[in-house]
């Protein structure tokens, strides 16, 4: 595979965009170096994977402001310098890794479906991924008018025509928001259900990964908030999953399922292992 383009959507203190371009940034292209593979629901292919990118394109975007972002996270400029980083990764090892081309956007509301002229991103994406959507009050019918939305956004400006939406959601609130019911009425098609991992280590390193989940409205905690709230708690090991959708008018001709369209490929949050 040449290239891939990845757009990450609704990122609030954008850990998961450092932790899934540091990712990318030290995979070895085409099998160059084996190593172990991600965990089962990371949107990143395998190290060893043959369709392993020789480049990628991987825009992160949140709605917020660049002000906004730093009043309400401290360490927001870490962070970003941090991404911007993996577009100079060196590679002193000789092995040849995955040319990550970084860009960072604020002030992207994800349900845009529109968009205009000028606009900040006005391309299509082969992978479109979004972690955790929530609006700060526990109204499942406003959720789902939200998700309603966003699928068609996706299928209108974010995907392309065999693009992938990587949609992370809390154990539960896919029923409870009827997330299935609005993706089929946009044209989408579920191909995976597989739990969340969040982006492991870059190859080779034992080093920490810093990505937490928050509620993107709030900046707070996840697993805080639930707590505040007395609802179910966040479980970083399987509390919440992540669900791999595509054009039904597309991979119905591929044969509809996941294992058919490789999923796994050059993609940031749901690998197929």
């Amino acid at each position: 595979m040449a290239h891939q383009s990845y757009l990450l959507l609704g990122e609030g203190d954008f850990t998961y965009s450092l932790d899934a371009c540091r990712r990318l940034a030290s995979l070895p292209v085409n099998g160059a170096a084996a190593a172990a593979a991600p965990a089962a629901s990371s949107p990143l292919p395998p190290p060893d994977d043959v369709d392993v990118p020789a480049t990628a394109s991987v825009t992160c975007s949140g709605v917020d402001t660049l002000e906004e972002l730093r009043a309400k996270y401290k360490d927001a400029d870490f962070v970003l310098r941090g991404i911007r980083a993996c577009h100079q990764r060196p590679q002193a090892d000789g092995i040849k890794r995955v040319e990550v081309d970084v860009r960072i956007v604020h002030g992207i509301n994800a349900v845009d479906a529109e968009g205009k002229e000028g606009d900040a991103i006005n391309e299509q994406f082969d992978r479109v991924i979004f972690n955790h959507p929530h609006l700060g009050t526990e109204d499942a019918q406003l959720h789902s008018r939200f998700l309603c939305h966003l699928f068609h956004a996706a299928t209108k400006r974010w995907m392309k025509l065999q693009g992938l939406l990587h949609l992370t959601l809390v154990n539960g609130q896919c029923a409870r928001w009827r997330c299935l019911e609005g993706a089929a009425k946009h044209g989408l098609k579920l191909l995976r259900r597989r739990a969340f991992r969040p982006p492991p280590p870059p190859v080779g390193e034992d080093g920490e990964t810093y990505y937490e989940l928050r509620r993107h409205q709030s900046g707070r905690s996840f697993a805080g908030r639930r707590r505040m709230q007395g609802g179910e708690s966040f479980d970083g090991d399987g509390g919440s999953e992540t669900l791999v959708f595509g054009r039904e008018e597309y991979y119905s001709k591929c044969g509809g399922g996941a294992d058919n369209v490789g999923l796994g490929s050059g993609c940031l949050g749901c690998a197929d292992n």
